[in-house]
């Protein structure tokens, strides 16, 4: 008779370690000296490690230097999708008050643990407006806010040739992939462009991340939408892709507000603001979108149209469209929720708004997102009726029967 136990061994090899053992081995780890998170697959693991077990990522940290304030670690990984070799600077926060400080200007869930730490390319990105702080308050002279000092200090050392070089390419027009982040940094208006229409909008993050397989440098801002009944603000995510060398600011597909397009939204916005709420029949000129999962489909649209997002809501129930928003049309929920706007937008904040209106082309009879700069009034002629080619006297019926009935 056959020993199973070889096969057994064999099978739980492959399949891992059984649960209660790696629970037994995680406490053992704790005991020994603790333990941490995997940078990739998020698992516990020791404390000490090099290497993961679960997802076989290799992780060390090559040096830590404690200071009084926070604590600097240095580390070299490799890149779990290319294999590269990856270097990075890692800030663990060891002083609350510091910790508070940075909150301001990054407030996300890293930074509510008890010591978060944060990549020095995230801080670089707030830098200016750490260094603002560092000088409105005058903290040299306060010592409960030392920590700040230090650390601005520090990323101003670190970063020295960086910012040189930054500024020598910033007084020339260009910038290079890799310092994006100091050109776009949270409170900088900027716009970019959907379907070949200019969106404004305001900084609110911005970071250097991987769409599938592709480094992108990704901006998060808020922009403006309607559905019809009600302003409502959303997040857009303008996405700038790798590139190597450096390159024109004017020609990047995300660009500083320039006073030009600052002009230019502000009077789309108008537009937006007088004929986002309610329904309204309009004179057009152009195309109207109407996007799939897969495409973008293009009608021609000239002659009558009519704004109306509630409607379209109703008829479309799904659509979500480039702004990726489906609105919600329950008032009550609307109005207690963040993203709500109202139905008046203060002018400062027509720059923001959404280059489209949801409605219907009576030309092509369609439904779909009209470009709010295409729209005019209607502009009736009055006379239309004596150019009538009938005898007079059917028209002066007709205009006596029309008049009898208005009184």
């Amino acid at each position: 008779m056959l020993n199973p136990e070889p096969f057994l061994q064999a099978k739980m090899k492959q399949n891992g370690l059984p649960k209660e053992e790696e629970k037994e081995n995680e406490k053992k780890e704790t005991e020994v000296g603790g333990t941490k998170t995997c940078e990739f697959c998020q698992e516990t693991i020791h404390v000490k490690a090099t290497r993961c077990r679960y997802c076989k990522g290799n992780i060390s940290v090559t040096s830590s230097d404690a200071k009084e304030y926070f604590t600097v670690l240095k580390k070299m990984r490799k890149d779990h999708v290319t294999g590269e070799d990856v270097a990075s600077v890692d800030i663990q926060f060891k002083d609350q008050i510091l910790k508070g400080s940075v909150q301001q200007f990054i407030n996300t869930s890293a930074m509510w643990v008890a010591e978060p730490t944060l990549s020095t390319d995230d801080l670089l990105s707030v830098l200016p407006q750490l260094e603002n702080q560092v000088k409105m308050y005058n903290m040299k002279a306060n010592k409960s806010n030392m920590g700040l000092v230090e650390l601005v200090q520090f990323l101003q050392k670190e970063y020295e040739e960086l910012l040189k070089a930054y500024e020598e390419m910033k007084k020339n027009g260009i910038i290079s992939y890799h310092m994006l982040q100091l050109l776009f940094i949270p409170g900088l208006k900027i716009f970019g462009f959907e379907s070949g229409m200019p969106v404004g909008s305001e900084i609110t993050s911005a970071t250097h991340t991987r769409l599938g397989f592709s480094r992108v440098f990704q901006i998060n801002g808020n922009v403006i939408v309607s559905d019809g009944e009600e302003f409502q603000e959303i997040v857009k995510q303008f996405i700038i892709p790798e590139y190597t060398g450096s390159m024109q600011v004017t020609k990047l597909p995300v660009q500083p507000m320039t006073d030009e397009m600052m002009d230019t939204l502000t009077k789309r916005g108008g537009l937006f603001n007088q004929y986002g709420i309610g329904p309204h029949h309009l004179s057009y000129k152009g195309v109207i979108l109407y996007r799939s999962w897969f495409m973008t489909h293009r009608f021609t649209a000239d002659g009558r149209i009519m704004i109306d997002g509630a409607s379209f809501a109703k008829i479309n129930p799904n659509y979500t469209g480039s702004s990726g928003a489906v609105f919600n049309h329950n008032k009550h929920s609307n109005k207690h929720g963040a993203g709500f706007v109202g139905t008046q937008l203060p002018k400062e904040n027509w720059y923001k708004t959404w280059p489209t209106l949801r409605g219907f082309a009576f030309s092509c009879k369609k439904w779909g997102e009209i470009c709010i700069e295409n729209v005019s009034e209607i502009k009736f002629d009055d006379t239309a009726f004596d150019k009538l080619v009938i005898p007079d006297e059917n028209k002066l019926m007709i205009k006596s029967l029309v008049v009898n009935t208005e009184h």
